[in-house]
């Protein structure tokens, strides 16, 4: 399992000093409106997360936006660089009451992301190679957001480089990696946290098999 590895254990250690160095106990209460309220209150130099971040700022605090810039994320080994991005999965049950409509709705929304991007503002921002071409909008014409364009270049499912499966889906909703970084930070040995998360990793993958 390629989690319990010398660089998960480097990489625990690394968020264990940047928590003791860099930042306070409220991160282990954050929420998904956290990052936007730390990034416009001035406060934070770095955060990972959504334009939204962005969008909150330059709505709430000009000065601090003035200042305010997007980068790609840091570099990997070797120089290589991944984000995750979470795929839309839409469907119509089976006993809805107007499946024609619901079904017209889901076409149209599709054939017209690009004014969806456009309302948001850039945050419905395509993932896919070649979803739209530079200048691709709003984030194409922003000069401190175009940048964001090469996004899709590094994008990658939960899972990656394997495959996007249930398992995998059920480790990102019950936080699994996040509480093993939390459990390091909050003074639990790297080895430990890690014995911890392979055990639950099995258990969980074990399920999926039985299925």
């Amino acid at each position: 399992m390629l989690i319990d590895s010398k660089e998960t254990r480097e990489a625990l250690r690394f968020a264990k000093a940047l928590f003791d160095e860099g930042m306070t106990p409220e991160v282990f209460s954050w929420d998904d409106a956290s990052d936007n309220r730390y990034l416009a209150s001035g406060v934070a130099s770095w955060i990972h997360d959504a334009i939204s971040a962005y969008r909150t700022t330059e709505d709430t605090n000009p000065k601090v936006f003035q200042n305010t810039y997007i980068a790609l994320e840091p570099q990997g080994a070797g120089g290589k660089r991944v984000s995750v991005a979470n795929p839309n999965v839409y469907l119509i049950w089976k006993f809805a009451k107007n499946p024609q409509a619901a079904k017209e709705f889901l076409e149209y929304l599709s054939d017209n992301w690009k004014d969806g991007m456009i309302a948001s503002r850039g945050y419905n921002m395509p993932f896919l190679k070649d979803g739209y071409k530079k200048p691709m909008p709003v984030i194409g014409t922003d000069p401190k957001m175009q940048v964001l364009q090469d996004f899709p270049n590094i994008v990658g499912f939960h899972g990656y480089p394997g495959p996007f499966t249930p398992a995998i889906q059920e480790v990102v909703a019950t936080f699994l990696l996040p509480d093993m970084f939390t459990r390091v930070a909050r003074g639990q040995s790297p080895d430990d946290a890690v014995k911890w998360a392979v055990g639950e990793y099995r258990r969980i993958y074990a399920k999926y098999k039985r299925a």
